[in-house]
């Protein structure tokens, strides 16, 4: 059942099988991502492919780190930790 603005709907559902062999409900993460091979010609088209792939990597970094700055609590980046002694 769905309410929405003070109206009742009745939704189907239907769980798909799990590995498991239980019911499976809800939203389900898969990977959008292509494989693909491509062989340099030479050293130079290797430097470059591999910063291009490493621009990438470092521009998919700095992009979550900079949603996930803001949302740390305040101190959580700055100051010094104390680091326990052995007795």
């Amino acid at each position: 059942m769905r309410r929405r603005g003070g109206e009742t709907a009745r939704l189907p559902l239907t769980p798909e099988l799990a590995a498991d062999g239980g019911g499976r409900i809800g939203v389900q993460l898969s990977t959008n991502a292509s494989l693909s091979r491509r062989v340099a010609a030479g050293p130079g088209q290797a430097l470059a492919m591999a910063g291009g792939e490493f621009r990438k990597l470092l521009n998919v970094v700095t992009t979550g780190a900079g949603a996930l700055y803001p949302n740390l609590p305040p101190g959580a980046c700055h100051g010094r930790r104390r680091v326990p002694q052995a007795a």
